[in-house]
């Protein structure tokens, strides 16, 4: 369907084999969009006129990259990018040439409050504003439990990420009344192996309570760990690999994002072309739910000295703020967070999550993509109300806006390993939240003879009813307020958090009935 001309492939194969590659080292990708080949550096190096680097980022992570590459004039109209190149993301702290790589350092650890959960619903109800239980959710959302499995929803897991089987195991028998021994099927991509934890190993507290919560909101429903292998695409690469699957599911969670910047380096072709296979995606049916991340406009100190990052370099005075993607493509539903405010009932609006911390909801303006037109009423809302706090040096008020909407991600119970009791917060939870309630109207549409929603973002912004609007909170960052939640969209909780039964009206299905 989104395959390049057959002159396309012939010329790149011709260049690369003239060039000393021969053609039985070239792997050409299923949908014909990528062609792949290993090579050592000095090949690449004499390929594409350039010198590779081994670069270190302040976290101690290396990654392998070019500072410009050069291609053939007859190729740059076949070749939309070359990767690694110089897809540099933020500025490095050492560079080093590739032969002299500096030692790797261990990973921080995440951090997550403990907490004590009942699983009695009785229990559970008065304290959901402190602890956010799936009972809590379900009467927060007034959303009812899953009873069928005939869509498909999938949870993206990246490279080494591992869930516990005895963890989940043990988050059933607690917090639900599903089978102990449920486990979601692997599906891997661009390499991946199977996502289940092995000994010696410590799993990953992402992917434990991802599916913990995914599996729980939409039982029997059969959930896909769609478990991505290395790319050296600054983690985004598996989209290429995804398009080339036969049956990617309906539904598709990812709780993992990076600044705008990181996945762009010093080449928007990077970002562009991951966009459009998102886009890819969203022609073929399948809806995408993001999160905007847990840093506001962007971690003080760490915001970029100039519009755009366009030299990579940060400051501590402020800044331009940061965008995440791929919450910034418009081909994606971005899903920022919120929380229940002390002494409210669940027919109360929430408030933005963590507002007063540097834990908060990200959101904000993209550099590099336009405002789609389907929400350029509701946007330009609020920047006429607001939009005048800052200046064009801070953000792009042209750009895709977001978040689109919210959903709540303060202190979920998570088992995590070894049976550990603790809480996770952030848009990590808000993303796979939202995406088990579509996969549940995906689920009821399929029964009904109707097909899945697919993509869905300028339906919501039609419909700005089905969801209820948060106008208390904010997200700070890069040493400012950040931006102020609204009435209407605003870029703190987008349109608000859903109303399940509209959203059910909205899609079809009929005046929704409480179960």
């Amino acid at each position: 369907m989104f395959a390049p001309s057959n002159e396309t492939i012939t010329g790149v194969y011709d260049w690369l084999s003239s060039s000393g590659i021969d053609r039985n080292r070239l792997y050409l990708s299923e949908a014909r969009n990528w062609v792949e080949f290993d090579a050592q550096v000095v090949e690449l190096e004499d390929l594409l006129k350039t010198e590779y680097f081994v670069f270190q980022n302040e976290d101690g992570s290396l990654y392998t990259a070019a500072r410009e590459y050069s291609l053939p004039v007859n190729m740059t109209d076949y070749i939309d990018l070359v990767t690694p190149t110089v897809q540099i993301g933020k500025q490095p702290v050492d560079v080093h040439r590739f032969h002299q790589p500096p030692p790797s350092q261990p990973r921080s650890q995440i951090k997550a409050r403990r907490i004590t959960g009942t699983g009695n619903l009785s229990e559970e109800l008065p304290n959901c504003v402190n602890t956010m239980t799936v009972n809590c959710v379900r009467a927060l959302y007034k959303f009812p439990k899953g009873h069928l499995n005939r869509s498909s929803f999938g949870v993206i897991a990246y490279d080494t990420s591992r869930f516990n089987r005895q963890d989940l195991s043990t988050y059933f028998g607690k917090y639900t009344d599903i089978p102990k021994d449920t486990l979601p099927v692997t599906a891997p991509i661009a390499g991946g192996t199977s996502s289940l934890y092995e000994a010696g190993h410590t799993p990953d507290m992402e992917e434990d309570f991802d599916l913990e919560l995914a599996m729980t909101l939409t039982y029997p429903q059969q959930v896909t760990n769609l478990q991505v292998g290395t790319v050296n695409m600054n983690g985004m690469g598996w989209t290429n690999h995804m398009n080339d699957e036969i049956s990617p599911t309906s539904v598709i969670s990812i709780s993992m994002s990076n600044s705008e910047v990181v996945y762009m380096g010093s080449d928007p072709s990077m970002l562009k072309r991951q966009c459009e296979e998102f886009k890819k995606l969203a022609l073929r049916g399948v809806t995408v739910f993001v999160s905007t991340g847990d840093i506001g406009v962007g971690r003080d100190g760490q915001c970029c000295a100039a519009p755009g990052c366009s030299d990579l370099k940060y400051t501590n005075h402020g800044g331009h703020f940061i965008k995440r993607f791929p919450a910034v493509c418009p081909y994606v539903v971005a899903v920022g967070m919120t929380q229940m405010k002390p002494g409210a009932s669940f027919e109360d609006p929430e408030i933005a999550g963590f507002s007063d911390t540097r834990f908060s909801s990200g959101g904000g303006f993209s550099d590099h993509f336009d405002m789609p037109e389907w929400q350029r009423g509701a946007v330009n809302a609020y920047l006429a109300e607001h939009g005048s706090r800052y200046t064009a040096y801070t953000f792009n008020r042209n750009g895709r806006a977001f978040p689109d909407i919210s959903a709540n991600g303060r202190c979920h119970p998570i088992v995590y390993y070894e049976n550990q009791d603790t809480c996770y917060s952030g848009t990590s939870v808000s993303a796979p939240l939202v995406a088990s309630m579509f996969t549940l109207i995906n689920n009821e549409r399929i029964v009904r003879g109707m097909p899945v929603v697919g993509y869905i973002n300028p339906i919501l912004y039609a419909n700005p009813d089905a969801f209820k609007d948060v106008v208390e909170g904010r997200n700070p960052g890069c040493n400012t307020t950040g931006f102020e939640a609204a009435e209407g969209w605003d870029p703190v909780t987008g349109l608000g958090t859903p109303r399940f039964d509209k959203l059910w009206e909205l899609f079809g299905l009929g005046a929704y009935r409480a179960t």
